[in-house]
C-alpha cells in the first residue's frame, strides 16, 4: 500500500506532461489502488491519445489495462472484449508479450465463466507464441554464437596477418640494409 502511494504521487507529479505512457501508468496505479473512476478517465484519455496518433504500443497497453480494471470491477464482459482487443492487435513481434499477457486473462476469465474448451482454445494460441518466441530466441543465440565464432576466426586472421607484415617489414628492412652496403 505504500509503494501504491508512493508512486501514485510520483506519476501524479508528472501528469502534466500528458503523455499517454504516464496515463496509462496512472490509469494502472489506480486501478491496483482501488481508484477506479481516476484509473477509467486516465486509461480512456491514453486509449484516445494512442488511437488517434497511431500508437499502437499504447492503444494495446491501454486495452490491456482497462481489461484489468473492469475485471477488478467485476466486469467481465467489458474485461473480456478491452482483452481480445488487445489480443488481436498483438500479432506483431513488438508486442506479444501484451499477446500473452490478455491471452491468460482471457484463458482465466473463460475458466471462471466455465467455458473451458475456449480457454484451452487461448491457451494453446498462448503456447505456440511462447513456442515461436523460445525458437526465434534460440536461433538469435545460435547466431550470436555464429557471429562470436566468426569474430575469433578473424581475430586469428588479422593476427596471421600482422606476423606476416611484420615479417615482410623485418625482410624489407634487411633487403634495404643489404642494398646500402652493397652500394657503399
Amino acid at each position: 500500500e505504500a509503494f501504491l502511494k508512493d508512486a501514485v504521487s510520483i506519476m501524479e507529479a508528472l501528469k502534466g506532461q500528458f503523455s499517454y505512457e504516464v496515463m496509462i501508468s496512472l490509469g494502472e496505479l489506480y486501478t491496483r489502488s482501488s481508484r477506479y473512476e481516476l484509473a477509467r478517465e486516465f486509461l480512456d484519455k491514453a486509449l484516445f491519445i494512442s488511437r488517434e496518433n497511431g500508437i499502437r504500443h499504447g492503444e494495446t497497453q491501454a486495452l490491456y489495462f482497462l481489461g484489468n480494471l473492469h475485471d477488478a470491477l467485476g466486469d467481465n464482459g467489458r474485461a473480456m472484449d478491452s482483452w481480445k482487443e488487445c489480443y488481436q492487435l498483438t500479432d506483431s513481434r513488438v508486442l506479444r508479450h501484451f499477446r500473452i499477457l490478455s491471452g491468460e486473462r482471457l484463458v482465466d476469465l473463460y475458466r471462471r465463466k466455465g467455458d473451458f474448451s475456449t480457454a484451452l482454445v487461448y491457451l494453446e494460441e498462448i503456447r505456440k507464441t511462447e513456442n515461436t518466441i523460445r525458437t526465434e530466441r534460440l536461433h538469435h543465440t545460435i547466431s550470436a554464437s555464429d557471429q562470436s565464432m566468426r569474430i575469433d576466426d578473424l581475430e586469428q586472421e588479422m593476427q596471421a596477418w600482422r606476423r606476416r607484415s611484420a615479417e615482410l617489414e623485418r625482410i624489407r628492412t634487411e633487403r634495404e640494409e643489404s642494398i646500402r652496403e652493397l652500394e657503399t
